[in-house]
């Protein structure tokens, strides 16, 4: 009989939390915003503005999350070339899809 296992969401492929170096060089790779410092805020792929400290808050509206660009359950890995920083909200709508239809979030202003 074959186990199932199931990893949490925002973690790498064995199941735990990102360090704070990967989430630092995922945070680097993200897109600038002119006018805001970069330190504490960056927007993903689709346009959604990301906080820092949001990191893994899915209570905010600038959360945002580890995303595997080729998804674990495709053979995805942890190397930083298949990670980027993505809104908690497209994060989970692309799940473990590999299309780039995910951008339901596009772009956040207070």
């Amino acid at each position: 009989m074959q186990t199932i296992r199931f990893r949490s969401r925002n973690s790498t492929r064995s199941g735990t939390s990102f360090s704070h170096f990967d989430k630092w060089v995922v945070w680097q790779n993200a897109r600038t915003i002119p006018g805001l410092n970069s330190r504490f805020w960056r927007k993903d792929a689709c346009g959604a503005y990301m906080y820092w400290d949001d990191y893994g808050d899915t209570n905010s509206i600038w959360g945002w999350e580890i995303d595997h660009i080729i998804p674990v359950a495709y053979d995805g890995t942890d190397e930083w070339g298949n990670l980027q920083a993505l809104h908690w909200k497209n994060n989970r709508f692309k799940g473990d899809a590999l299309h780039q239809n995910y951008c339901v979030v596009r772009f956040k202003v207070a």
